[in-house]
């Protein structure tokens, strides 16, 4: 049970594969020691589907589970098909995160944008229920920064006069930045895009630290509420380049940048 996520961890499919089969074959319910598969087992197995590409076995396993799918499965498929470019089912993935809980305006969010991307019209009654939760949407991300024994938080969009030099040094920046950005990942995110709310609230952080440091921090921390977009994430990886390590924990995982590099390897 225990050596299974680290199958799952390192992309070892084949070896994951034949312990999950082991689990449910040793499982009886007279045994002192039950061993049985758990959800945490099947949305983990969802995810290694995902990331080595098979995104028909990841379906299939899911039509064929025990177990009745919850958000961590359906999540799971909704990374794996929107870092693939599969429209169709990214859509299938969200609209099942909202079934799940209809209350949750950040898969209506979500919805709402696959459905734009590929050109049809989301369902009225979703539309409807949409804009009943339009007043209580938190899209709007924040980040808070460990940096010289203090913690600063920054809000996406919020400007400051006091960081004007921040500002200043995103744009010279972006123009390295915008053309490496890739076109072939959907482009659905928790946050809106920095041309409706401003620039994300991480960048401001990152910004931040290395302009009050004249570019000398060596490793910046930050946390934020919601999961980086593609952007975001290449900026950091294009300042990691320089020396600068980052280490940024998102609504979905922690990537450690370094070297131009991140260890979530472009999948989150």
């Amino acid at each position: 049970r225990f050596g299974f996520p680290g199958y799952v961890l390192h992309g070892c499919s084949d070896e994951a594969i034949d312990v999950f089969d082991q689990m449910r074959k040793e499982y009886t319910p007279t045994r002192d020691y039950q061993i049985t598969p758990g959800i945490e087992h099947y949305s983990a197995m969802v995810d290694l589907f995902g990331r080595s590409g098979k995104l028909k076995d990841a379906i299939e396993f899911i039509e064929c589970m025990e177990l009745e799918p919850d958000a961590a499965v359906w999540e799971a498929l909704f990374t794996a098909s929107r870092c693939h470019g599969n429209v169709a089912l990214t859509i299938h993935a969200a609209e099942n995160l909202l079934k799940l809980n209809p209350a949750n305006s950040m898969a209506h969010h979500l919805v709402t944008q696959a459905h734009s991307l590929c050109g049809r019209s989301v369902n009225p009654l979703k539309e409807k229920r949409s804009q009943e939760h339009k007043d209580t949407r938190t899209n709007c991300g924040y980040s808070l920064l460990q940096f010289r024994n203090m913690v600063y938080s920054f809000v996406s969009g919020r400007h400051s006069p006091g960081l004007n030099s921040v500002y200043n040094w995103l744009k010279s920046i972006a123009v390295n930045i915008k053309p490496a950005v890739s076109n072939t990942r959907l482009g659905i995110h928790e946050e809106e895009e920095e041309e409706i709310c401003g620039v994300h609230s991480e960048k401001l952080a990152l910004g931040f630290a290395l302009v009050i440091s004249g570019y000398k921090v060596k490793c910046v921390r930050i946390v934020k509420n919601m999961r980086m977009c593609e952007e975001c994430h290449y900026t950091a990886k294009y300042i990691s380049s320089y020396g600068c390590e980052i280490l940024l924990h998102d609504s979905k995982c922690l990537h450690h940048f370094k070297n131009g590099r991140c260890s979530c390897g472009d999948y989150w």
